[in-house]
């Protein structure tokens, strides 16, 4: 969530200060994401059919940390079907197994994680909360227009604040619009408290 840049600046010790040159580590892309799921060992037995991979990465984003707990809920699941309640069960992941391991819970064990990004928006530019707040029940996004108007914010620092946000991964553009890239962290959003 913090870069090490940010971080050198906010800490003096030999770890922080002694780096050379920062790596910027961002999401996984679809074909990445694909090889987390469809091959995490060697002797892999599931299977996932095309539709379910993509929308695996449409809800994460490619964010590896959700990519695998998604992925380890899908084969807990798979295993909790198969071999503990002996149910004939396609060895295929579709979308609709998806669907049954994104649920609040799998929200629920990704708040540290979710709470880390909402918490990293309250440093730096003001008015990042204020805009995914803005942003979370519009899952295809807003116009840039319809934030300042809604939230009453300077242009110059609504610019300031989407740069902070873009500059951590947390929104985007598509097309015109402004939007939360994880869509799990658009709909945990949704559900918490801090809207």
């Amino acid at each position: 969530r913090q870069t090490l840049d940010e971080m050198s600046k906010d800490y003096f010790s030999p770890f922080f200060s002694s780096f050379g040159e920062s790596l910027r580590i961002t999401f996984l892309s679809p074909a990445s994401t694909r090889q987390l799921l469809t091959e995490p060992t060697e002797d892999f037995a599931l299977r996932y059919d095309r539709t379910s991979v993509e929308y695996i990465h449409e809800l994460t984003y490619g964010q590896a940390y959700l990519v695998n707990l998604i992925g380890f809920r899908l084969v807990s699941r798979f295993n909790r079907l198969r071999f503990e309640q002996n149910s004939e069960i396609n060895d295929i992941i579709t979308q609709d197994d998806v669907d049954a391991v994104v649920t609040d819970e799998i929200l629920q064990r990704a708040t540290y994680y979710f709470e880390g990004v909402w918490n990293q928006a309250a440093k730096g530019a003001p008015r990042q909360q204020d805009i995914l707040k803005a942003l979370a029940e519009y899952p295809k996004g807003r116009e840039k227009e319809e934030l300042q108007q809604e939230l009453g914010i300077e242009n110059q620092d609504l610019d300031r604040a989407i740069k902070t946000l873009k500059h951590h991964d947390v929104i985007g553009e598509d097309g015109t619009k402004i939007k939360i890239l994880v869509e799990l962290f658009r709909r945990w959003l949704v559900r918490s408290k801090f809207i």
